[in-house]
């Protein structure tokens, strides 16, 4: 991927997409719109620390169900777990960041996953290396309320109405996106189709 001289503005949204389903389209094309974004790059993750591995579909396989969903120009594959060799979120974030030094990136992530925020890698270097934006789903929104790591960022929180600010404020910075419903997630499509 090449780019010009003028910053353009990534969002990057990791995981193991197992399986990728409408509620990642729908969280991409909310970023895009609400923090002002050219595109959003999906990383697929090759394992998941915090899940036992099998629990996780073959890689391939996830990435080829991606292509397939994937729709129009602004939501793209960017497959690099393989040369990384890691799976954490951390590294992921120093590689793009080093290779792509004139581009701004803004880490995107459900509220779901922030209750165990604190179990990643060097998360607290995540909050100082990259603007993270926090989408709201339902039924998980007291996470925010009781998650550790954010409760310790909290006063580097942004208002909803400056989240186009987002990409350019100094870090640490955050906000959260709420007013989007999608009831999908991709362990209960998993679990359902196990059970077919």
């Amino acid at each position: 991927m090449k780019y010009g001289t003028k910053k353009k503005n990534i969002g990057i949204l990791g995981g193991t997409f197992d399986p990728p389903h409408e509620g990642h389209i729908k969280i991409s094309n909310l970023a895009i719109t609400s923090l002002g974004l050219e595109e959003i790059w999906w990383v697929i993750s090759i394992a998941n620390p915090l899940k036992k591995k099998h629990e996780i579909s073959d890689y391939e396989k996830r990435v080829v169900k991606v292509k397939k969903i994937i729709i129009g120009k602004k939501i793209l594959l960017y497959d690099v777990q393989k040369s990384l060799k890691s799976s954490y979120a951390i590294d992921n974030i120093n590689y793009f960041k080093k290779k792509y030094s004139k581009l701004n990136f803004v880490w995107i992530m459900g509220v779901d996953n922030i209750e165990n925020f604190h179990q990643w890698k060097d998360w607290k270097s995540i909050f100082k290396k990259i603007p993270i934006a926090v989408f709201n789903r339902p039924f998980y929104s007291t996470n925010l309320f009781k998650s550790k790591s954010f409760n310790l960022f909290k006063k580097y929180r942004i208002l909803k109405s400056k989240a186009k600010k987002l990409k350019s404020i100094r870090t640490p910075s955050w906000v959260f996106i709420n007013g989007w419903v999608n009831y999908q997630s991709s362990t209960n499509l998993k679990s359902n189709k196990n059970h077919e």
